[in-house]
């Protein structure tokens, strides 16, 4: 990412180590494995390929997380210190997480803090069941800027640390309700 003569010398070390590796290994090496090992100790760029894809994700994201409201519409907001304790704590040991509960009860704002308190540097898609739907069919993905399947995209992501929250799950169509598989971990606020 900062594009030092330093830091290239030190991914190229890497990127032959590895090669060094596989070929007295298995043989063979997967982008998406060596990509998943890179991003642990290299600030890299988006890769090529998805690079689209990830600004496409991003604006989605953006514009999802402006519909959530963390504040009563006096300004007041809630201070739920202990229910974000409490989510950090089981976003940090567990992969996958459902937060259920009645609606508007706040499932999704509190996902939203949390997230953007605790978690400022890691990356965050975020989907409702409508816009996930688009971008998980093949006839409408294209349309929306995704050159890859979803979870190929997330799979190249740059960041260490990554959240994939789908919001409202309980209104998804049951065809996405199967899918979704991947390494990030995974928010579903569910009513």
């Amino acid at each position: 990412m900062n594009g030092s003569l330093a830091e290239g010398a030190r991914l190229w070390r890497e990127l032959v180590l590895s090669a060094g590796n596989t070929r007295l290994g298995s043989g063979s090496l997967e982008i998406s494995d060596l990509w998943r090992r890179l991003r642990v100790g290299f600030s890299l760029k988006d890769h090529p390929d998805f690079e689209a894809s990830w600004r496409r994700l991003r604006a989605l994201t953006a514009d999802y997380k402006a519909t959530i409201e963390t504040a009563l519409s006096t300004g007041v907001s809630l201070a739920r210190e202990a229910e974000i304790h409490e989510l950090v704590a089981t976003v940090t040991q567990e992969s996958e997480c459902v937060i259920f509960g009645e609606s508007g009860s706040g499932k999704s704002a509190l996902v939203k803090v949390m997230l953007d308190e605790r978690f400022p540097e890691a990356g965050q898609v975020w989907f409702g069941p409508d816009n996930l739907d688009l971008v998980l069919n093949d006839a409408t993905r294209e349309g929306l800027g995704f050159g890859q399947p979803l979870d190929f995209v997330l799979d190249a992501t740059v960041r260490t640390e990554n959240f994939l929250v789908i919001d409202a799950a309980e209104r998804a169509k049951p065809p996405m309700r199967a899918q979704g598989e991947g390494s990030h971990r995974e928010l579903d606020t569910t009513h």
